[in-house]
């Protein structure tokens, strides 16, 4: 297929149009841990919730509970949690979330203009696990960015409920449900996402065309081992796109398809 038949950009949103957003989430995890009493490295800490990157705050949560009891990736010989510490850990850390979050990020300079350009040419939507009242009410505010960019709609993970324990990235289903909304086939998507999870549910919801913000959550060694493209930030996707397309106006193009 053309290039120039892509009609829809994917975008996950934590690292992509935020910086510092990786250190608050660690705070974040840390802070919730540590007030809850639970003893867990800070080294230990990371490396649960880079693995667990992409699943719910709750599963994180559960998994960093069970690398404090001592856990093992063996599922015969998972530990069990007590309900009521898992709970409380999740609500500690909701808390702390909206307290502490937007404090610590920071928006990428530039992004915010570039998804209006953007949204005059292709239909744009949001694929995260961010939670949805702190992203609605308190990030997306501090970075500008309207929800209404992303008219082709925003999947979160609490937008799933049932479905999102059994299906969290890199699982397709939720990829696959905002093409279905968009009437558009992987052929006509772009996915954008700075971690591994984002490019495996392209991949395997059937995706080829794939741009990686260099964020530091994939080196561009990793993302050359996935076959993807990367980007210095988000803010250059808009650049390569263009040089794709034989139809793509060098002109800056407002939100309302103004040339301004």
């Amino acid at each position: 297929m053309e290039f120039d038949q892509k009609k829809l950009i994917i975008f996950d949103f934590d690292g992509v149009f935020n910086l510092e957003s990786m250190e608050a989430y660690y705070h974040t995890y840390d802070l919730a841990m540590r007030e809850s009493e639970v003893n867990l490295d800070s080294v230990a800490q990371r490396e649960v919730i880079d693995r667990a990157w992409g699943a719910s705050h709750k599963d994180i949560v559960l998994e960093l509970l069970r690398e404090a009891a001592g856990g093992s990736r063996d599922p015969d010989s998972v530990p069990i949690i007590d309900p009521e510490l898992l709970d409380a850990v999740i609500k500690k850390y909701e808390e702390i979330l909206a307290e502490d979050f937007c404090e610590m990020i920071q928006p990428v300079p530039g992004a915010v203009p570039m998804l209006g350009r953007l949204a005059s040419r292709y239909a744009l939507a949001l694929n995260t696990a961010a939670d949805p009242t702190v992203l609605l009410e308190q990030v997306m505010p501090k970075l500008k960015i309207e929800p209404g960019m992303f008219q082709g709609g925003m999947m979160m993970a609490l937008d799933l409920i049932d479905d999102r324990l059994a299906k969290p990235k890199p699982h397709p289903y939720t990829t696959q449900k905002i093409m279905e909304r968009n009437g558009v086939e992987p052929a006509q998507t772009i996915m954008v996402g700075d971690s591994g999870s984002d490019v495996e549910t392209a991949l395997y919801a059937g995706i080829d065309d794939i741009y990686v913000p260099l964020t530091g959550k994939l080196t561009a060694e990793e993302a050359a081992e996935y076959g993807v493209e990367t980007l210095p930030d988000v803010t250059h996707l808009e650049r390569r796109l263009e040089s794709k397309s034989s139809n793509f106006s060098p002109y800056p193009i407002d939100a309302l398809g103004t040339i301004r």
